[in-house]
């Protein structure tokens, strides 16, 4: 599980992932430096084809969260068919998952969101 990437060798290490079976989520900030909008067009283009793996457009949920978002509901196809997703939390910036101001109310949703993904897919894998 990995939530806004850095450092990453691109196309290199995004080949690797598209090679492996291995459970894995990826919480994607749409507006992350560390991974820019180039880069994030190599990943898609080498994940879109492959077997194992499917991308989705992830919502922030509404607050406080709610048992299941019905804009999440693409994880729930993703768990069942798929080893491996790729959520894009679309405006989210680098960080967003642990760093993201909390007394912003769209930054906390989308932390608070990432986590929640993060922990019912860690159920769901392991």
């Amino acid at each position: 599980m990995v939530a806004h990437p850095s450092l990453l060798k691109v196309p290199e290490d995004i080949q690797n992932l598209a090679k492996k079976s291995t459970p894995f989520l990826w919480n994607h900030a749409t507006e992350d430096v560390m991974f820019n909008k180039e880069q994030q067009k190599i990943a898609t283009e080498i994940l879109k084809d492959t077997d194992n793996h499917r991308e989705f457009r992830a919502s922030p949920p509404s607050f406080p969260l709610p048992p299941r978002p019905a804009s999440l509901l693409a994880l729930d196809r993703a768990e069942a068919d798929y080893p491996a997703a790729h959520a894009d939390w679309e405006g989210a910036t680098h960080g967003f998952a642990i760093r993201g101001d909390p007394s912003d109310p769209q930054a906390r949703q989308m932390a608070d969101g990432a986590f929640e993904e993060s922990v019912k897919f860690l159920k769901a894998k392991l």
